[in-house]
């Protein structure tokens, strides 16, 4: 598979930032998959074999899928706890302690451009991670890619780098689980 130079330099960044996923895209030489380069030397598209991943660009694909869920997020709201649910001495006391102090004035949601956590189930190559980090405020990043090959091909297409400083700038922590 050609090794292009956003690929280099995903993999010289990820030695330090990400040490088990530059170890993965060492050893994936021989995949089921590869990635469909655009002109501009970037990966657009995944090739399964038979056919492709988003049958078109991926920055497009991703752009209408951040979209429609800009529209109708699937958001995941966990109440704080009441002081009478809890068992524990100590943090039931904290807790009422803080529900005082707070006196009324917590949101029961987050706005709807700010997120506690930002989970994102299918990273591909990745187009739709900056768009969502722009959309959103999350305090958390979690990207979870249950297919090897597809991470190590998002080193073709997502500049990684760039992607963890946004994070940082941001004071966001980021984690991948692939």
């Amino acid at each position: 598979m050609p090794e292009s130079p956003l690929f280099q330099k995903n993999l010289i960044f990820l030695e330090t930032a990400f040490p088990p996923l530059a170890a993965l895209a060492r050893r994936s030489n021989d995949t089921l998959t590869r990635p469909v380069f655009g002109e501009d030397g970037l990966a657009h598209d995944i090739d399964l074999g038979d056919s492709c991943l988003y049958n078109r660009p991926a920055a497009e694909f991703a752009a209408e899928q951040v979209a429609a869920w800009m529209r109708a997020p699937m958001r995941v709201v966990v109440n704080e706890p009441s002081a009478d649910s809890l068992v524990d001495f100590c943090t039931r006391n904290l807790t009422t302690a803080m529900d005082d102090e707070a006196a009324g004035n917590l949101l029961a949601e987050p706005p709807r451009d700010q997120a506690g956590m930002l989970a994102v189930v299918g990273l591909g190559l990745g187009a739709q991670v900056p768009e969502l980090l722009e959309n959103l405020s999350p305090r958390h990043v979690v990207l979870i890619e249950p297919i090897e090959e597809f991470a190590v091909h998002s080193l073709h297409a997502l500049d990684w780098s760039a992607l963890v400083e946004r994070c940082r700038a941001r004071g966001a922590t980021l984690d991948i689980i692939i």
